[in-house]
């Protein structure tokens, strides 16, 4: 699947990925917690919370929350919202950034693709798109479809590929080394002669669905900090 050229004819501009700082979230019960953060970056989520010898501050779970999600991406505002959707009530996400998703989050393609290497991606990719169609309060057009094109040299793995789509319920058509001239004009000059399109695919709207879910989280009962760099969490 390496030999793939992932293409989008509609002219969708792949940006650059941002994994120098990739922090996934983690949510932690608090029984109560200490947050090692600076004291003035936390003031509005400690109305209630006590400095400590140590320079921290001390959060009660009893007044502050039981869980507390760390990293506003995408993963820790879809936990938050699952949380709150499902009742859970004292849910608090911190995020270091003035800003939710700036980093890797925010700034990847958002490619939308439905064959993938195997079935299990493939089915991982279809769940996704029923998910966001359900999506939080507000989230509407999530998803721009302008298509995937893939190609390849020989035949194989397009048959491979046609393949996958068959037996997933994936819509496709083959397309020829015309066709995808007429598709892409800048493949006329390489060695990809045959591939496979996707109507369904295309380029996530990423900000739209952020927002969506802290709209959603906010109306749950759910708190958001921005501006608050957690360093360490002492239990």
């Amino acid at each position: 699947w390496q030999l793939f050229a992932r293409l989008f004819a509609a002219g969708c501009e792949q940006k650059n990925d941002d994994n120098d700082r990739r922090e996934p979230p983690h949510v932690f019960q608090t029984r109560p917690v200490e947050l090692g953060c600076a004291p003035s970056s936390l003031r509005s989520f400690a109305r209630s919370s006590t400095q400590t010898s140590k320079g921290c501050l001390r959060v009660d779970s009893e007044q502050q929350g039981d869980v507390l999600i760390v990293g506003g991406g995408i993963a820790g505002l879809a936990a938050a919202f699952h949380l709150t959707r499902r009742g859970w009530t004292g849910v608090h996400l911190l995020e270091r950034e003035p800003a939710l998703a700036s980093h890797s989050s925010g700034r990847n393609a958002a490619i939308f693709r439905q064959i993938t290497e195997d079935a299990v991606g493939v089915a991982l990719a279809r769940r996704s798109a029923e998910l966001l169609d359900e999506g939080p309060g507000g989230l509407d057009g999530w998803l721009e479809r302008c298509g995937g094109l893939y190609v390849a040299v020989g035949t194989e793995l397009v048959a491979e590929a046609a393949a996958q789509a068959e037996a997933s319920g994936v819509a496709y058509r083959l397309v020829d080394h015309d066709g995808l001239r007429r598709l892409a004009p800048v493949l006329g000059r390489g060695s990809a002669r045959c591939g496979l399109w996707v109507d369904g695919d295309g380029v996530i709207d990423i900000h739209a669905v952020t927002e969506a879910l802290a709209r959603a989280v906010r109306a749950g009962g759910g708190r958001i900090t921005t501006s608050c760099n957690v360093e360490r969490i002492l239990v």
